[in-house]
């Protein structure tokens, strides 16, 4: 093993575990951090926060050491680009791989670099980002700087080399797992106690939202309308998490307005009950670099219609009903054939439950500390 006897120094960009309180990419730092200190297998294991002021505590993670730097991110990326200093280990301390969890790979003295690249969504759907189309050039350069690059699925893996121009040969995936907390089932009186209080006395199809336009609120929408004119007449449409731009309208088209039931941003705790809470999960997005959320309704024993694209058949596999992109044809027939059909709604329920259990952030950690080690012997 490359480093000091004992194990590797890894350094890893923890900052927005002080930036954002709620986010997937705190969430897989958060649980990634987790794993690693489980495995015992790291001499140290640094938690770099670099930020001006915190909008969130920093988490106590035992097993891990701190490194905190106050500086204007902006300010000190701008020079990285500029000048190529300060080099991140003035900053963060001696390592043997730096690790970067979002975009950023910074300039350093030695030791190897590891970038996570969670998705390419700008490159497969420019027209929904156009924003972020000028950045394209420079983000490539900075994964293509990288020892080693990591990817969340296989999917993301070939979107990485084809778009990115990044030599396979250094691009690991490590799949993202299951938060353990989603396998401990809610209580009958923990559930009944939270739609009583959120007045879900109907059943109910589940939409978790984003300010994200790639989640398929508008294809959404239509396939509930058209599976409540259908069958589904006695259940409501409900949508939990941040609403993109235009979602009011959007939401206008799913049918009467006393059916639509929008819960706004939610806790981890809250999305665990709506889960479990409800006849199916209506993922409509149009392209994701792993897709949580199936995982987490298949913890819950909640039957999932998806699209089919990206990474969601490599997640799912057999567990979930995928539809064509955008068909909200397809997707409501999905739906009416988790509600009418008994046999397949069990069936889909016993497939989920094995299916999340193969995606475990143990495994993710083990995976991580082999690309860790790659890294560490070509920085040397």
């Amino acid at each position: 093993m490359a480093g000091l006897p004992g194990g590797l120094r890894v350094a890893l960009d923890a900052s927005f575990l002080a930036l954002n309180q709620a986010s997937g990419l705190r969430t897989y730092t958060l649980n990634l951090l987790q794993a690693l200190v489980g495995t015992g297998a790291l001499r140290e294991l640094r938690c770099f926060y670099l930020y001006w002021r915190s909008r969130a505590p920093r988490p106590v993670l035992p097993g891990t050491r701190e490194r905190v730097c106050r500086c204007p991110r902006r300010l000190l990326e701008k020079s990285w680009d500029l000048c190529s200093w300060p080099p991140v280990d003035c900053l963060a301390g001696r390592m043997d791989v730096f690790h970067s969890v979002h975009a950023r790979v910074p300039p350093q003295r030695r030791g190897g670099s590891v970038l996570t690249v969670h998705d390419l969504r700008e490159y497969r759907l420019p027209h929904l980002f156009p924003h972020l189309q000028a950045a394209r050039p420079a983000r490539s350069a900075m994964a293509r700087r990288a020892h080693r690059v990591v990817v969340i699925s296989q999917s993301t893996r070939r979107d990485a080399i084809e778009l990115m121009g990044l030599d396979p040969a250094r691009v690991r995936v490590v799949p993202n797992g299951l938060d353990p907390r989603f396998l401990d089932p809610c209580s009958t009186e923990a559930l009944a106690r939270f739609r009583e209080q959120r007045g879900l006395a109907r059943p109910y199809v589940l939409f978790l939202s984003s300010g994200d336009p790639r989640k398929g609120m508008g294809e959404a929408c239509a396939a509930f309308r058209l599976a409540a004119s259908r069958g589904l007449a006695g259940f409501d449409f409900v949508v939990a998490g941040a609403m993109p731009r235009g979602a009011t309208a959007l939401l206008a088209t799913a049918g009467e307005a006393e059916r639509v039931r929008v819960m706004g941003v939610v806790g981890d705790t809250e999305i665990r009950l709506l889960l479990t809470g409800a006849r199916c999960l209506l993922f409509a997005s149009q392209y994701e670099g792993f897709g949580l959320p199936l995982l987490e309704a298949f913890a819950c024993g909640t039957p999932v219609v998806a699209c089919r694209n990206s990474s969601i058949p490599e997640v799912a596999g057999d567990a979930a009903i995928l539809a064509p992109t955008g068909d909200a044809e397809a997707l409501a027939t999905g739906l009416l054939r988790v509600e009418e059909d008994d046999e397949l709604r069990r069936g889909m329920r016993e497939k989920g439950l094995r299916r999340c259990r193969d995606f475990t952030w143990e495994r993710a950690a083990e995976l991580m500390i082999e690309v860790y080690q790659e890294a560490a012997e070509e920085g040397c």
